[in-house]
């Protein structure tokens, strides 16, 4: 075992200590309400690619085992969820094989009544590494695996000041680590403060942001952002508000172009940064919001629309934001972190269900503009899901630039089968539509099994 792969199984196991012991010390978490759920999935996936080689198409067909238990505890000052799986897939091709473990925690709890508040998370997960120039190539799974962790801890402070102003202070601390070595390990620090206006009796609300961000990663680089903000409101009416704000950004971003053994370069960008935004909520269960504004690296639309009925949820989001190439591409574990607290406890398994989630490797700094478009129902015996991904990823920081654009279109249908028993079709199509031309098709089915 590799230096770095036996570290990153001692933060994994320190981290699930961690997360046990705060979960067994909180003694409204004890006086909680439990909930223990068990299965085991079944599956089968065939694969076909197109563009990964010179030979043409590849067929590949998949069979996997993947137990799992989701333990959720409900109390009046603390939240649990811990859902942890462990995966194992065989291919036909040559009989590769691999295991694919994973653990997902959360914990939220309130350590003092209306003023201090703690969230912790927990993610370890196996991902697959891309080689950076398409990130529609690593959905083969015949490519290099990684085991990820990362730690989350957020702390807040929320006051009010003499009635007439809300005063919130966030802290964050984010631990990543990876075995492979293609992944950079990180460490990030941050501090929020947020200074809100009660809203008048005309519908008026100012306030001020400040907002500190330090990332230092593995290989001697690290990333600063920092800015401030004011920022103005006004309701319109019963069901609309107006927000814009301004404001000045400033960044130090690692200078990648630098020759390797020449020192660490910065580049400081200092920039004035603006956004209008307009909310439209008609009722409790729909709610549009739709702004635009420039950053330093250029334009920041947002388009966020959700729709929900008693049965169904329609949602429309779209992003252009700067990011570092070790976050995830459609992973998978991303559901999870959307799902309510009035959720079915079945709901959570199913957000691993995806699979492996995509990473691109190298320290690559990047500004991702991604629009996802989803639909679910949810009936008595049924359940339908459909999703579509589009992906847009440039570099800006660094002489040997990449620019990637790629589609994932994907869809779930599942029926219960009895009260312990399911099966489930899935099918995935992804494909780069930038200079590569790739593309990966899934058809897969399961049965999943309830353990009593």
């Amino acid at each position: 075992m590799s230096i770095k792969r036996a570290e990153l199984t001692r933060l994994c196991v320190l981290q699930l200590c961690c997360l046990v012991f705060a979960m067994f010390s909180s003694r409204p978490l004890m006086a909680a309400e439990w909930s223990v759920e068990k299965s085991l999935e079944l599956g089968i996936v065939h694969r076909n690619s197109m563009g990964f080689s010179e030979n043409g198409s590849q067929n590949i067909t998949v069979g996997q085992v993947k137990p799992s238990l989701l333990l959720t505890g409900r109390g009046n000052k603390a939240n649990l969820l811990l859902l942890t799986e462990l995966g194992y897939m065989r291919s036909d091709i040559e009989g590769d094989q691999e295991l694919l473990p994973r653990l997902y925690g959360t914990l939220d709890s309130t350590i003092i009544d209306h003023t201090l508040f703690l969230d912790s998370n927990i993610t370890v997960d196996t991902v697959i590494v891309s080689s950076g120039n398409d990130a529609i190539d690593s959905l083969s799974l015949d490519k290099e695996i990684s085991k990820t962790a990362k730690v989350s801890l957020n702390p807040r402070l929320e006051f009010e000041i003499a009635e007439v102003a809300d005063l919130r202070i966030n802290y964050g601390f984010n631990d990543y680590s990876a075995s492979s070595d293609k992944l950079l390990d990180s460490r990030s620090n941050s501090i929020k403060i947020e200074l809100d206006s009660k809203v008048s009796s005309t519908g008026y609300q100012v306030g001020a942001t400040a907002n500190v961000d330090n990332t230092d990663f593995a290989d001697g680089n690290s990333l600063k952002q920092r800015n401030i903000l004011t920022k103005a409101g006004k309701r319109l009416g019963k069901y609309w508000q107006l927000n814009a704000s301004i404001g000045s950004e400033w960044n130090d971003v690692p200078d990648q172009s630098t020759l390797e053994g020449a020192g660490l370069a910065v580049t400081k960008e200092q920039a004035t940064i603006w956004d209008v935004g307009l909310k439209w909520i008609p009722g409790r269960r729909t709610s549009i919001f739709a702004g635009y504004g420039e950053r330093s690296y250029g334009r920041s639309p947002s388009l966020e629309i959700v729709h929900q009925t008693r049965r169904s949820t329609y949602s429309l989001i779209w992003s252009r934001d700067l990011t570092r190439s070790n976050v995830g591409i459609f992973n998978s574990v991303d559901a999870i972190s959307t799902v309510e607290s009035d959720s079915e406890a079945s709901d959570v398994l199913a957000g691993l269900a995806g699979g492996p989630a995509l990473f691109v490797e190298d320290t690559t700094i990047a500004i991702s503009e991604q629009v996802r478009a989803a639909y679910h129902l949810r009936g008595r015996v049924s359940s339908l899901s459909i999703e579509s991904i589009y992906l847009k990823q440039e570099s800006r920081f660094q002489t040997d630039t990449f620019s990637s654009s790629n589609v994932l279109l994907r869809g779930s249908l599942e029926r219960r089968i009895g009260y312990d028993k399911s099966v489930k079709f899935t099918y995935e199509h992804a494909r780069g539509i930038s200079e590569s031309q790739v593309r990966e098709d899934r058809i897969g089915i399961s049965m999943n099994l309830k353990i009593r």
